[in-house]
């Protein structure tokens, strides 16, 4: 049976449509707005929603997202919180929302007790940026028990017979690193990525969507030219905290993710 992230991709991507997917860390700016920000990104149109669980040593991190961490984690929010969270704003859209984090804060809970809270709150999925595919089977099997989805990663040095196993174990989408290096705004993507991506689509049987890296909308059309869908996150993060005062930070959202939306939505493969 597929998973509802797998269901919505599949109608979502039809006929050659791309997709576009942003990156809210929860408590960030405030936990106050991470309900109203989660139904902004929704109704402004994304493909799937990723929700950041704060965590202490965000290795795959840049500045921008580190600093998101930090000021999260300041909130003391934690994924009890979080999944209380999603359980209201998953009741409100149609949208798949994804528990994007690190794989030790979902370890001390437990991987079956995760994915029984998280099916139970409305999470289509998990994305854990420390997780080897190596190490994923059996989290796949307890996570599709609960009919959630397992993103993995894969990147430009990934090696051919490696990044068909991510397939095999990823379900929904693939998420492709498009740069070597952390998280955060590059002011140039690489130039091989367009044949780094082109190469992956031969081996990779899901959906292929790019991140880390982002920063212009030049460059999203630029990577949908291979990809199937785009993912921000580091800009999004920058956007929220300069403007994290204002009394309508939701309405601000939607405003800013809509011509990246667009632009998904109006290239055709």
């Amino acid at each position: 049976m597929n998973s509802f992230l797998e269901e919505h991709l599949t109608h979502f991507l039809e006929n050659g449509k791309k997709g576009f997917i942003p990156y809210l860390m929860a408590g960030f700016p405030y936990k106050k707005w991470m309900i109203p920000l989660i139904l902004a990104a929704a109704s402004a149109g994304s493909a799937a929603i990723e929700c950041g669980v704060p965590f202490s040593d965000p290795i795959a991190d840049g500045p921008v997202l580190q600093d998101a961490n930090e000021m999260a984690l300041h909130t003391q929010i934690g994924i009890d919180r979080i999944l209380r969270i999603v359980r209201i704003a998953s009741k409100k859209i149609s949208v798949p929302i994804l528990l994007m984090g690190y794989a030790n804060p979902f370890w001390k809970i437990g991987w079956r007790e995760l994915a029984k809270q998280a099916s139970r709150s409305g999470v289509s999925g998990l994305i854990v940026a420390d997780l080897p595919v190596e190490e994923s089977a059996d989290i796949v099997k307890i996570l599709r028990d609960y009919g959630l989805s397992l993103v993995l990663f894969c990147s430009p040095t990934t090696e051919k017979d490696r990044m068909k196993k991510i397939s095999e174990m990823s379900s929904g989408f693939v998420y492709f690193i498009s740069v070597k290096g952390v998280t955060g705004v590059r002011e140039t993507v690489s130039g091989s990525l367009g044949q780094q991506l082109k190469t992956a689509k031969t081996i990779i049987n899901k959906p292929i969507f790019a991140g880390f890296g982002l920063s212009s909308l030049e460059q999203l059309r630029d990577t949908l030219k291979y990809a199937d869908g785009g993912i921000l996150g580091s800009k999004i993060a920058s956007f929220l905290n300069e403007n994290k005062k204002s009394a309508d930070l939701d309405r601000l959202l939607f405003d800013f993710l809509t011509p990246w939306i667009q632009t998904a939505d109006s290239f055709q493969s």
